[in-house]
């Protein structure tokens, strides 16, 4: 909460996330910035404290986020609008830029280099669902040099269900959930798909320490037949555009969907397309379960594990364990 003294007049700043503290002020204007990002009853209480000026302006800046509430209020109120691309704003480096258009592609970078309005299935869903879907059953050829990756992201809770698959190339070949399994019996199991389905690295979800039992398991279990990662979503991203690791692998296991092959699995479909993404300092960081679980929305464990196989691919690159693959994709 600050105040600016500005010419005989008083700038008063608030925060959009505490719509309480503009409540008992009288304005003449209103300004807000990052409209999109702010609910759309914080932006109604600010605008009834417009009272002291029948000539007030309103002045609303943001960058589009589908066809929200905000794309709703300007098309329905006549508002007065302009726009800006990336391109017209000279106060960025050209090397920024470029980075950017390297990162964002499709109807995303449509929408964030562009200033267009583009419907992300009426949210800020960072995958979209018609992706998804169209991935499901398509064909893919794959090659010897794919890599066959596991992954196991461990229940946290009694009922929740530890999720583990297997990805090799661009094709989900499958994956299982199992609820109520102590550490012992959880990594047996594991051990057993990955001697069997002749699994090279597998990755396992650390974060919370709720998968470190199965990793020191797992690690003597079949520690010299696969390689064995941990994972860690609140590690740092090797990308600066990303807030932590969590984002950076839903963004590549993003771009990786467009030529992917997935099986019919509807709770990993509502895992991937559901989950929200926003900007903290100009990184993309991605919703956490608890706003998940405010939206009635379960965890994403699928997503999650599937998430997880970018980051081995990544540990594996560096130690030229795994060759880049190449999409199969043929129709």
């Amino acid at each position: 909460m600050t105040n600016v003294t500005y010419g005989k007049g008083e700038i008063l700043c608030r925060s959009g996330d505490r719509p309480d503290s503009l409540r008992g002020i009288n304005a003449d204007d209103f300004g807000a910035d990052e409209l999109s990002y702010q609910k759309e009853a914080t932006y109604l209480v600010a605008l009834g404290r417009v009272r002291r000026s029948e000539d007030a302006q309103i002045r609303l800046v943001g960058s589009p986020k589908g066809m929200d509430w905000v794309y709703k209020m300007v098309r329905n109120t006549g508002c007065a609008n302009f726009k800006q691309t990336i391109y017209e704003n000279y106060f960025l480096p050209k090397s920024y830029i470029e980075d950017l258009e390297r990162q964002y592609t499709g109807d995303f970078a449509k929408q964030e280099l562009l200033g267009e309005i583009v419907d992300f299935d009426g949210h800020a869903t960072l995958i979209s669902r018609k992706d998804v879907r169209e991935a499901i059953g398509r064909q893919y050829v794959q090659h010897d040099n794919d890599v066959r990756i596991g992954s196991l992201d461990v229940a946290r809770f009694g009922d929740d269900k530890s999720c583990f698959l297997v990805r090799k190339g661009f094709k989900l070949e499958s994956i299982e959930r199992w609820s109520k399994l102590d550490t012992v019996q959880l990594s047996t199991i594991v051990a057993e798909k990955i001697m069997n389905l002749n699994i090279e690295v597998l990755v396992v979800d650390g974060t919370g320490g709720y998968g470190g039992g199965p990793i020191d398991q797992l690690k003597r279990l079949v520690g010299n037949y696969c390689t064995v990662i941990e994972y860690n979503s609140s590690f740092k991203a090797r990308d600066h555009h990303y807030f932590n690791l969590r984002a950076e692998v839903w963004c590549n296991m993003r771009d990786w969907i467009k030529g992917a092959s997935l099986p019919n699995d509807e709770i990993l479909v509502e895992d991937l397309a559901n989950l929200e993404y926003f900007y903290n300092k100009n990184q993309i960081q991605l919703e956490g379960k608890d706003q998940l679980k405010k939206r009635g929305l379960p965890s994403p464990d699928s997503g999650d594990a599937l998430s997880m196989t970018f980051f081995a691919e990544q540990k594996n690159k560096k130690k030229a364990n795994v060759k880049p693959m190449r999409s199969g994709f043929v129709g």
